[in-house]
């Protein structure tokens, strides 16, 4: 039954000073920006379709750079994505559109809102389709007969793990970038791009994200650094310039 208007003060200030400073773990670096990771995906399943042979090691190539395409494409979390299923909670529709079917308990909300319910996500994407649709085929067989879309390795007929999800996705854009990307700063390159790039901006982001409120987005994955404003005001001072000047230095 304790209170104290002090320790309640104290409290808000330490919240307000955390909101502002941001996540310690993250850094800026590790914004690359989702097409970089979205091509560094197909690249790896490229390389899986060009191996001479349809192996083991090819079929886990092709995995892994799904995950970084598909999270992107889908930027939910670790958990969400371990909980994807061929056929149940992933089905490939006609012209290019896929179904993602997820429930509560697989995405990160509070314990009280989570009540049975579903959510849904159509969305149209081509070339991933045609990637999903060569990998059904051809490569998750290799795995096993099941139907978890990222499948083990290790135990037949399940699913990886969160972390290990977390963990691959971390190694490959290590060696690609030079800087270890968590699965959840997935999140965090779709949000900029969409802050920066598309006609909605926060409001696009927010609802990539499934954050109701645009604040909660600008808080914690708006961060970005005025790109496209830097490269028009650098095409405007180009554009200004009447003359070329070679420096004798």
């Amino acid at each position: 039954g304790f209170a104290s208007a002090a320790c309640e003060f104290v409290v808000r200030d330490w919240d307000e000073r955390a909101k502002s400073v941001g996540a310690t773990t993250k850094c800026g670096a590790q914004l690359v920006g989702a097409r970089a990771l979205y091509d560094l995906g197909f690249e790896k399943m490229n390389a899986a379709c060009n191996s001479p042979i349809l192996s083991l090691h090819a079929a886990t190539l092709f995995r892994n750079g799904l995950i970084l395409s598909f999270g992107i494409s889908l930027p939910q979390r670790a958990r969400a994505l371990s909980a994807l299923d061929l056929g149940r909670s992933l089905q490939l529709l006609d012209d290019g559109r896929i179904f993602v079917r997820l429930s509560a308990e697989n995405l990160k909300m509070l314990e009280r809102k989570k009540r049975g319910e579903t959510f849904e996500w159509t969305f149209l994407n081509p070339r991933l389709h045609a990637a999903l649709s060569r990998y059904e085929r051809d490569f998750r067989p290799i795995f096993d007969s099941g139907t978890c879309l990222f499948p083990s390795r290790k135990v037949i007929g399940a699913p990886i793990s969160e972390k290990q999800i977390g963990l691959l996705a971390g190694n490959m854009t290590e060696a690609a970038f030079g800087v270890r990307i968590p699965i959840h700063r997935l999140r965090d390159n779709v949000a900029t791009d969409a802050s920066e790039y598309m006609a909605g901006g926060p409001g696009t982001a927010a609802s990539l994200l499934g954050h109701r409120d645009q604040a909660t987005t600008a808080r914690h994955y708006d961060h970005a650094e005025g790109v496209t404003a830097t490269r028009a005001f650098s095409e405007a001072i180009e554009s200004r310039k009447t003359m070329l000047v070679d420096l004798k230095l």
